[in-house]
């Protein structure tokens, strides 16, 4: 249960979804804060578009045995 809650706190998915969680809850609560509501959408909108993008990359990588984190940074000869 341990290793659990460690990887949690190591995920990066997680602490996005942290991220944008406390961006809608200060604006919620703080309806005139000095940042623009688009502004606010904008950010949620790229938070959860990097966790579906790292998801969908470790779920290919597990399934396919494929790092793609070193994609593309081959030397080219």
């Amino acid at each position: 249960m341990k290793n659990k809650g460690y990887n949690l706190l190591k995920s990066r998915k997680f602490w996005a979804a942290v991220v944008a969680i406390v961006y809608c809850v200060i604006y919620q609560f703080w309806p005139d804060w000095p940042i623009p509501e688009e502004t606010i959408v904008g950010v949620v909108a790229t938070v959860v578009s990097y966790i579906l993008g790292v998801a969908l990359e470790d779920g290919l990588s597990k399934k396919n045995d494929i790092d793609f984190r070193g994609f593309g940074n081959q030397d080219k000869e």
